[in-house]
This record gives structure tokens, sequence and C-alpha cells, in this order.
């Protein structure tokens, strides 16, 4: 683990004030991940999309983890703005190019803040789901997260 004064190039030289999981902590649960996913998903096509930017390093060490056929596609969707707190308005600025018909689609994010992103991207991605989707995120923001 890094001590938490370090200040890695990932940062761009800005001091880290504390390290919250440390890799081991994460890879371990990203396998977790990926057998949950795994058995949960065992028949059927199953697209893997990831909400850029931030989902991109979890969902590649993410999908490593899930033994079965899928397919990885991504989309981005902004609500923030210039602002660090999600205005609620989602505009999605690029739609995935495969087909979503007939698959099992798992949202992949790399962390949920209010939720409000999320819920109104699961309304555009299938506003009559027949099943539930489901969503892996990498952590959440304390505190922070609404219901739909």
């Amino acid at each position: 683990m890094l001590p938490s004064t370090t200040r890695p190039k990932q940062t761009g030289g800005r001091e880290l004030a504390r390290i919250v999981f440390d890799q081991e902590t994460i890879a371990k649960r990203v396998a977790e991940l990926g057998q949950e996913i795994t058995a949960a998903y065992p028949d059927g096509e199953l697209l893997v999309l990831g909400l850029l930017k931030g989902s991109f390093i979890f969902l590649g060490d993410l999908v490593r983890q899930i033994d079965r056929p899928l397919q990885v596609d991504f989309l981005v969707a902004a609500s923030y703005g210039a602002d660090t707190v999600s205005s609620g308005t989602v505009r999605l600025l690029y739609d995935p190019e495969t087909r979503l018909d007939g698959k099992h689609i798992l949202v992949v994010e790399d962390i949920v803040d209010t939720g409000k992103t999320l819920n109104r991207l699961l309304s555009i991605l299938a506003p009559e789901p027949e099943e539930p989707g489901d969503l892996r995120a990498l952590a959440q923001a304390r505190g922070r997260a609404s219901g739909p």
C-alpha cells in the first residue's frame, strides 16, 4: 500500500489525503464481482456497458474476471457540466453502437454519487424493462446516493 503522502503520477502530482482501498482489496472485490456476474448470467447474450470516462479501468479489470462470452460497449452521459454536484439533467453524449434488444445489459460505473445519472440513464436504455437491469459500481460516494 502507498503511504498517504505519495504523489502518484495518476493524480497529476497532487498529494493524496489518504488511500481508501488498497490495490489488493480492490482486486479481490473485482474478482468476487466477476464470479457473481458469471453465476448471475449463465445464458443469453451479455452486454457490458461502461459509463465513460471513469469506468474504463474498472470495466477492463472486471470483464477479465467474467468467465463467459460477452460484448463490451461504452456510453457517455453528462449531468455535471462544470459543477461537482449532479444537476439531475442527463444528456447522452455517445450512444452504444451495439444493439440492446434481447440482451442482458450490465451497466458498469466507477463511482455512484447521487444516483441521478444512473437512474435517468437506465430509464433511457430500457424505458419499459421486461426484467430489472443490473449495475456494478466500484464505489458509492458516502451519504450522497438517492433512491429512484
